[in-house]
């Protein structure tokens, strides 16, 4: 089914649904959990990032490196809740591995600083607690006509209202009429 456009009521749709963090421009954070493993490591070693509420996991967005290597996509990750999660099979090794796990991260709505945990379990458990702090911070947008902030055409503003009074202009251009 489409809708047009002028039907929709942005306002009513509730965002935490809206799969915004698949969208091409979203604001997204990159995480990187690093962590070295024993080359003698024969359980099976799951890496999991406990992301804070309203986080949510860009698809297709996960890389793995070991050592200093190019990164590779990463397929197998997946979130399920705030547990951002892979199986991490160790390549052929001499040595310690060193891991490097990357991915996108759309943040919440909610304004503060947050932080996330980081599990890798396998032989041995190892985890960081309270760890890579993100701060959600209003968006200064421009306040007067004279600086409005230009939105380009089909382009969804996302913004927080912070307080009575709290103005944010945004200018953008008019089609003719014949458009």
């Amino acid at each position: 089914m489409f809708v047009s456009p002028d039907s929709l009521y942005w306002e009513n749709i509730p965002l935490q649904n809206a799969d915004l963090e698949s969208l091409p421009t979203a604001n997204l954070i990159r995480y990187t959990a690093s962590f070295d493993l024993a080359c003698e490591q024969t359980a099976p070693v799951t890496a999991t990032v406990r992301l804070p509420s309203e986080f949510d996991l860009a698809p297709d967005s996960g890389t793995i490196a070991f050592w200093d290597s190019t990164p590779m996509d990463l397929t197998t990750l997946t979130q399920t809740g705030r547990d951002v999660q892979t199986p991490v099979v160790l390549p052929a090794c001499w040595e310690p591995v060193h891991v490097d796990i990357a991915f996108d991260v759309l943040p919440g709505f909610t304004l503060g600083t947050f932080d996330s945990d980081l599990t890798v379990s396998g032989s041995e458990t190892v985890e960081l607690h309270d760890t890579a702090p993100v701060t959600v911070a209003e968006d200064d947008a421009a306040d007067t006509v004279a600086d409005a902030t230009l939105v380009a055409p089909n382009t969804l503003v996302v913004g927080h209202i912070a307080s009575p009074g709290d103005v944010d202009t945004y200018a953008f251009h008019a089609l003719p009429v014949s458009s």
